[in-house]
């Protein structure tokens, strides 16, 4: 079907809308989801149709979503965390993720000291473990303060360890740390969890 030229410069005008930052799917869906919340958790489908917007989002839709998105991830709820960890976990693999991100890694350490939920941990190192094209060396202090504060639980340790060897295998201070750890009285499979994720490295 042939369209005309006022056809088609309307239909060039809806696409240019679309991909605007002012129709931002990915931030409506994070500043509704407070409202939402209490009527029930949107589903999963819904959660993964905006996570699947990400790879190829405008990089200013992006930034302009980032806000809704991190007073999510600040929520005390930790479904809402989690829903904001995925979306912040796509964010991360995109080329420009450690672009976006990188200043925001207080904030994302920050869902270890707020919540001891294993969802919510292990996402949370998933998201900085993610950071394209290069891994975020200033998370590593952010970190070995989160380990040495005592607050990591148990079943964390092991990851977290992988992932601070990952970033600063060489530190005299994380060697010192992983080392303090091993010292500590720790179920067997946690111990063993954790010489895995050394020699992972």
């Amino acid at each position: 079907m042939k369209m005309n030229g006022m056809a088609t410069a309307f239909c060039f005008s809806l696409f240019c809308l679309a991909q605007t930052p002012s129709s931002n799917p990915i931030r409506a869906f994070f500043e509704e989801l407070p409202a939402s919340r209490q009527s029930g958790m949107p589903s999963n489908d819904e959660l993964l149709r905006v996570t699947d917007l990400i790879p190829n989002a405008h990089v200013d839709a992006v930034k302009e979503a980032l806000p809704a998105i991190f007073r999510a991830f600040g929520d005390k709820d930790d479904d809402v965390k989690k829903y904001a960890g995925l979306v912040l976990f796509a964010i991360a693999r995109r080329s420009d993720g450690a672009a976006l991100l990188h200043d925001h890694l207080p904030a994302i350490v920050s869902a270890l000291y707020s919540s001891t939920d294993l969802g919510v941990q292990i996402g949370t190192l998933g998201i900085i473990q993610a950071f394209n094209p290069r891994p975020p060396k200033d998370a590593a202090p952010m970190l070995l303060q989160y380990l040495r504060s005592g607050r990591a639980p148990e079943y964390v340790k092991s990851s977290l360890v992988g992932v601070l060897v990952w970033l600063a295998p060489a530190a005299p201070e994380v060697v010192e740390a992983v080392s303090a750890v091993m010292t500590q009285k720790l179920k067997p499979q946690f111990r063993i969890d954790i010489l895995n994720a050394l020699g992972a490295q």
